[in-house]
């Protein structure tokens, strides 16, 4: 989980040119959900220039928890990262 966030933070802070970060983390005796999401310029995720090592190491790192993974984008919106893991 801490590298997912990092690498989060790490391309919104270096590529996305957002102002606001949020960072939100639940977690249960079932699960836990991790919710990441910027406001920044956002990218085409079906543009595979635009899904470079940082999105594959975050997919990576989510299949290697056996976690469910959503990553949204936007051009103008920004980007959220879902994740849940069940335990």
């Amino acid at each position: 989980l801490h590298r997912i966030i990092q690498e989060f933070l790490h391309n919104s802070l270096k590529h996305s040119g957002c102002s606001k970060i949020n960072i939100d983390l639940y977690f249960s005796e079932e699960i836990i959900k991790l919710y990441c999401e910027d406001n920044g310029i956002g990218f085409d995720m079906n543009n595979q220039k635009n899904t470079g090592i940082g999105v594959r190491n975050i997919r990576q790192r989510a299949e290697e928890m056996q976690g469910d993974l959503s990553i949204k984008s936007e051009k103008g919106v920004g980007t959220s990262l879902t994740l849940i893991v069940h335990i």
